[in-house]
């Protein structure tokens, strides 16, 4: 199989937000040099633009993974490269099959945060072979929960909880067929919401040195009652990327004059990189770059998408802390901030 086409289709999948957004997601082949992966912090969209991938050894990582290694991707990079493998390189490794797409599709989302999530994907998943992955921070973690629910059976779906959707193939065209027959069998239905006044915004916007969102969507996350009341709800997490890209909390206020008060408490500590002002809109810092308005806009579509009946998960603090403390994660932090790829 050419790589030509593996390129061509992270590229696909890395250029709709619906399905990754930023530096998110991950693809890998595997070939007779080993198997390639995407490199950490890097986008996918960029695969046929600049050089995102890693080449190692599988069977080295499953090898470590089995024998309890604390890093499971030691002594399997064949590449001589200053890039890192993807955080989930462990979870391909694991697939058996060619071809393995990790995507973040926001439609699937709205359902894998449910609290019965797992029933709703019994339902429409019958005939499909699939596993369902209760929540573990990426990486050895989330791949020792896989070993435990898979056993013995050779899945080529993997529901994550609270995270995504793991597929694998023989083949491209297998892997994005079966990627795309489960999103189609997905139900989503958008709530609609009322547009904040884009002249009042305007000028709220210039009045707090920040920039409207690039993606109307966005504001929905302000404008919408039960969205915003669901980001505001337990610090408002629900999925890894989110902790990692936007931070331990959704800085939602009622009021501006909370959010001003705030400010004013804490004006010698770094800025808000966005803000959701109710019945305003929500704002973002003006050197920020587009793959924040890109996680804002999944995260707006994600809820959206979830009916007020709907009982969500929240991740833990401990959870959310696990991930920002975690060395993997701050790398991965730092990478976004010295990207120049933004995608305008």
């Amino acid at each position: 199989m050419s790589d030509v086409k593996f390129k061509n289709l992270s590229t696909l999948i890395g250029s709709n937000t619906d399905l990754v957004q930023g530096a998110g997601g991950n693809t890998s082949i595997k070939n007779d040099k080993g198997m390639l992966i995407k490199a950490s912090g890097t986008w996918l969209s960029n695969a046929n633009k600049e050089n995102i991938f890693v080449t190692v050894n599988e069977e080295i990582i499953k090898k470590n993974i089995f024998d309890g290694k604390k890093n499971p991707i030691e002594g399997s990079i064949i590449d001589q490269t200053s890039l890192r493998p993807s955080i989930e390189t462990t979870l391909h490794a694991l697939m058996p099959h060619k071809i393995v797409l990790h995507t973040h599709p926001t439609k699937l989302i709205s359902h894998l945060i449910a609290k019965n999530g797992k029933e709703y994907f019994n339902s429409i998943l019958s005939n499909e072979n699939w596993s369902w992955i209760p929540y573990a921070r990426p990486g050895i973690d989330l791949s020792k929960k896989i070993i435990e629910s898979i056993g013995d059976n050779n899945p080529n779906i993997l529901l994550l909880a609270n995270h995504g959707l793991v597929v694998g193939g023989n083949n491209c065209d297998e892997a994005e067929n079966l990627m795309n027959r489960i999103l189609d069998k997905c139900r989503y239905r958008k709530r609609e919401f009322l547009q904040p006044t884009m002249d009042s915004t305007n000028i709220l916007a210039k009045k707090l040195k920040m920039r409207l969102p690039q993606y109307k969507d966005i504001h929905a996350l302000a404008m919408d009652e039960i969205t915003f009341n669901r980001s505001i709800t337990n610090n408002g997490i629900l999925y890894p990327d989110q902790a990692v890209f936007l931070g331990y909390k959704m800085p939602c206020y009622f009021k501006l004059e909370e959010f001003l008060k705030e400010k004013e408490v804490l004006r010698n500590y770094p800025k808000h990189n966005f803000l959701i002002l109710k019945n305003e809109g929500v704002f973002i810092n003006e050197d920020m770059g587009n793959d924040i308005d890109e996680m804002l806009l999944a995260h707006s579509r994600i809820l959206q998408g979830v009916s007020e009946e709907v009982k969500i998960n929240y991740l833990s603090k401990n959870d959310v802390n696990e991930l920002l403390n975690w060395e993997p994660e701050k790398y991965r932090i730092q990478m976004k901030k010295d990207s120049n790829s933004y995608r305008y």
